[in-house]
């Protein structure tokens, strides 16, 4: 079977580029060696109550917001349903040592007034933080919305890491602790991160915060429809075992497991980089990109905890919580007790056949294993 791409892998982002491509007329193939697609966006089911694995909830998606919008191209309009969760507290960070806590609220100018109102003496560092936070946050917007193809409009960020930037703004350990607790949701530790990053995060959601009705597994059907109805091959349960390729033509076809060769003129790879460098023929990279490819260190850890409430749990309705027992947590590698490392606690209400939520939670609660990077 020939086809103009083939898309290696079905998480979200090899999702995302087999339904754009098909959407402007190309034959697309997804590969997935799952069983079914988006493995680590769907969800699980324990004792009736469904998990969910990899989606908790979002920034970016209130109406008009770039999620959204992409959302709306993509054709997810009438598919997905949105909640927000609390404006004035989406996220709720809680120290021990010293007792502290604070309510991330929607919006810039909430939250700049709610951080000045917490650390009055330090207004100029928190007014640079947030606008350098906007300032890349709305840069990305364009460059996603409207020119795919500029260059440069990170502004060096990327090679300025998150410590690096608050250490420059203020020694307030608490202040820096909480403007990094978000750096829980990707695993990497401040003096890791750059800049540009964190920002692209955190920035989308200090303008919301929603969880999608369903979780992940409404996301991943949602997916599956408009893939389905583009002419998307989907073919899951199938591994890939090597890339195909000529000179100068470059990538030809894909093979897979089972021998079967899928014809192509081009190939996306959402899979580990190190992973694409073990199915690509000699010589097709360069010798310089195949030793950074390899020489990449393996991605932080977390421990989960999956648990099922019986009641209510009203303070994790609509809210997430970042816990440490003190500023500390959030910066330093922790191999040592669980009370050393910071906590991502997060909860969803299970909702009855007629859409109506019920009064059990499943609730997840992520410890991140900074040490394993």
């Amino acid at each position: 079977m020939r086809y103009d791409y083939v898309v290696i892998g079905a998480g979200a982002s090899g999702m995302t580029a087999a339904l754009v491509l098909a959407k402007n007329g190309y034959r697309v193939a997804l590969v997935e060696k799952y069983p079914s697609a988006g493995p680590l966006l769907n969800s699980f089911v324990r004792r009736g109550i469904r998990f969910d694995a990899g989606f908790h909830y979002s920034g970016d998606l209130g109406k008009g917001q770039v999620i959204d919008r992409f959302f709306r191209y993509l054709g997810f309009s009438d598919l997905l349903r949105t909640v927000p969760y609390q404006s004035n507290g989406y996220d709720v960070f809680r120290c021990r040592n010293p007792e502290f806590e604070f309510r991330f609220p929607f919006g810039y100018t909430a939250l700049r007034e709610k951080l000045v109102a917490a650390f009055p003496d330090e207004r100029q560092a928190v007014d640079t933080y947030l606008q350098v936070i906007e300032k890349i946050r709305s840069a990305t917007e364009n460059a996603i919305l409207v020119s795919a193809t500029s260059r440069g409009y990170l502004q060096g960020y990327e090679s300025v890491s998150l410590k690096t930037f608050l250490d420059s703004l203020t020694g307030n350990s608490l202040l820096k602790a909480l403007l990094c607790s978000h750096c829980v949701l990707y695993g990497v530790t401040p003096d890791q991160v750059p800049l540009s990053l964190h920002a692209q995060v955190v920035g989308s959601y200090y303008l919301s915060a929603h969880r999608i009705v369903g979780g992940g597994e409404s996301l991943v059907a949602a997916f599956n429809r408009r893939m389905e109805e583009a002419g998307v091959e989907i073919l899951c349960g199938r591994g890939v075992q090597k890339l195909l390729a000529s000179h100068p033509r470059g990538v030809t076809g894909v093979q897979l497991e089972d021998g079967e060769v899928l014809e192509c003129r081009g190939c996306i790879s959402t899979v580990h980089p190190q992973t694409l460098l073990q199915l690509v023929p000699s010589g097709l990279f360069r010798s310089v990109y195949s030793k950074r490819l390899d020489g990449l260190k393996e991605s932080a850890s977390g421990l989960i905890l999956y648990a099922e409430s019986v009641a209510p749990i009203e303070f994790l309705d609509g809210a997430n919580f970042y816990l440490a027992e003190h500023p500390e947590a959030f910066f330093k590698p922790m191999s040592g007790s669980l009370q050393q490392r910071p906590i991502f606690l997060s909860a969803a209400r299970r909702v009855s056949a007629d859409s109506q939520p019920q009064g059990f939670f499943s609730i997840c609660l992520t410890l991140p294993e900074f040490s394993r990077q």
